[in-house]
């Protein structure tokens, strides 16, 4: 399973798979969090102007858990999006009273 994480965009991406989720919590200096099977890796945000002190390495990272509120939030995205939409109301309500069966069975002259 790989797992991207854009807390700017707010989204999560797994397997290729990405969603909104909700990444205020992150510290916003993180550019992106790539997690794989046994290790991931942060990029922090450094600007081409950063003064001495600013610049932030990328950091090696083998703990997902601080992550796993963010993947269970994809999860339940994906099963919100795989949902079927609503029936439209004003279709539903809508009778006209027989169906195409009933059309097709009926005699013709009546």
């Amino acid at each position: 399973m790989t797992t991207i994480i854009i807390p700017k965009r707010n989204v999560v991406i797994i397997d290729g798979e990405g969603y909104d989720v909700d990444c205020s919590a992150l510290d916003q200096g993180i550019h992106v969090i790539e997690l794989d099977v046994s290790r991931g890796i942060i990029e922090y945000v450094n600007s081409r102007h950063a003064g001495p002190g600013e610049y932030k390495p990328n950091k090696v990272i083998e703990d997902f858990a601080p992550y796993q509120p963010l993947i269970d939030a994809w999860r339940a995205a994906k099963i919100e999006a795989s949902k079927p939409p609503p029936p439209n109301s004003m279709l539903s309500d809508f009778n006209m009273g027989r169906s195409i069966a009933d059309f097709l069975n009926t005699p013709t002259g009546v």
